[in-house]
């Protein structure tokens, strides 16, 4: 996952295309995890607000990949064997995640993955089938 553009800006795409590609590849995950997902990413960014020192932050950033294999195991679980495209995109719901945390360095760039996941949230809010 790339944020930024060689001049280093936020690549305009990201927010548009790039969001709406990801919540189609997510659009089986119910709107109730993805939410509760969306919630933890921003709790930790409101942690992160006002901190001086990114390296007692990253820690917990780095966290977010064991905490959503956990979730993505548990609601796996729960999923009908038979039942591949929820199954699927509760997989990429971990590589989104997984990505986005290898690639944040810095507060900066956390912050940036923060607004690229509320993008997709937004995008995946429309997309997502209703129960």
């Amino acid at each position: 996952m790339n944020f930024y553009t060689t001049e280093k800006k936020i690549r305009p795409e990201l927010f548009d295309s790039e969001a709406k590609q990801w919540a189609n590849r997510l659009k089986h995950v119910s709107k109730a995890q993805f939410r509760r997902v969306y919630d933890e990413i921003k709790r930790l960014e409101r942690k992160t607000q006002g901190k001086t020192d990114w390296e007692e932050v990253l820690p917990f950033v780095k966290m977010q990949k064991s905490k959503i294999s956990y979730t993505v195991t548990r609601a796996k679980q729960k999923l009908p064997r038979k039942d591949d495209d929820k199954r699927k995109s509760y997989d990429e719901l971990k590589s989104f995640i997984f990505e986005g945390v290898e690639a944040v360095k810095s507060s900066k760039d956390y912050e940036v993955f923060c607004q690229f996941f509320e993008a997709v949230y937004g995008f995946h809010y429309e997309i997502a089938p209703e129960k």
